[in-house]
């Protein structure tokens, strides 16, 4: 618990420290079951995060209901809707789960990007893509985006208004814990990977805890997401942000 405040409270030189004593206490299971390695490694993350900031102004933030979310993100001026999935389009493991995704529909109203542990719960949550087809109807079956997936879980997709740049949540990756939003760029060229790797989107913007819902403008100078950082009202608030210079949409 000692070095979990710490690595909240941005000390993870202090947070890594205190982990390794503990480990050094500890019975091998409970490394395991409380993952210690996986917090080592998001503190490590964290001092390089930190240490290149993004060049930002917060100019607005306000606290919603999680349970109407998607709401507050529909309202913005990415010209896209955030809706909650509907029952067919949920896994039996989702249902076991009592999971519900948000579903995002770009602006053309041609790409629906959602979250679901599929059939096999085996690497969490991953993003799935719908598609619409030449003749109006939507594609039969959803794609698993598996190049941006990974072991742990994915979620809160949303795309870019060219509809090439992918921003989602992960736990995986360069986190620095809990969700950190990430951006990947569709390249047709690359058939078998055609999003890049994914790249943190960085610094004040990500923070230990859970950062999530990220929704970009359409011209690529506003963000908006929600985190519970430290000075927030809440659980869960929505912070308007913009970015100087713009991120490319």
């Amino acid at each position: 618990y000692l070095a979990k405040a710490n690595q909240q409270s941005y000390r993870f030189s202090t947070a890594i420290n205190y982990y390794k004593k503990y480990m050094s206490v500890c019975a091998p299971e409970d490394i395991k079951v409380l993952k210690i390695e996986q917090e080592i490694k998001y503190c490590q993350n964290g001092i390089k995060l930190v240490n290149n900031p993004v060049v930002l102004e917060v100019y607005g933030k306000k606290h919603v209901d999680q349970n109407a979310i998607q709401n507050s993100l529909t309202a913005l001026e990415s010209g896209a809707k955030i809706l909650v999935i509907t029952d067919d389009m949920r896994s039996s493991i989702d249902k076991k789960k009592e999971f519900k995704s948000l579903l995002y529909l770009s602006p053309d109203k041609n790409t629906v990007l959602y979250s679901s542990y599929g059939e096999n719960d085996s690497n969490g949550k991953d993003i799935y893509q719908l598609k619409k087809l030449a003749n109006g109807k939507w594609s039969p079956t959803p794609l698993n985006i598996a190049s941006i997936n990974t072991p742990l879980d994915e979620e809160y997709p949303c795309l870019s208004k060219d509809g090439k740049t992918l921003y989602f949540s992960s736990k995986g990756y360069e986190t620095m814990g809990g969700y950190d939003i990430f951006k990947t760029t569709w390249s047709p060229h690359r058939k078998d990977a055609p999003f890049t790797p994914p790249k943190n989107i960085g610094y004040p913007i990500n923070t230990p805890d859970d950062d999530v819902f990220f929704v970009i403008s359409a011209s690529g100078q506003h963000g908006y997401y929600a985190s519970a950082k430290e000075g927030g009202f809440g659980e869960k608030d929505i912070y308007m942000i913009n970015f100087n210079p713009p991120l490319k949409a």
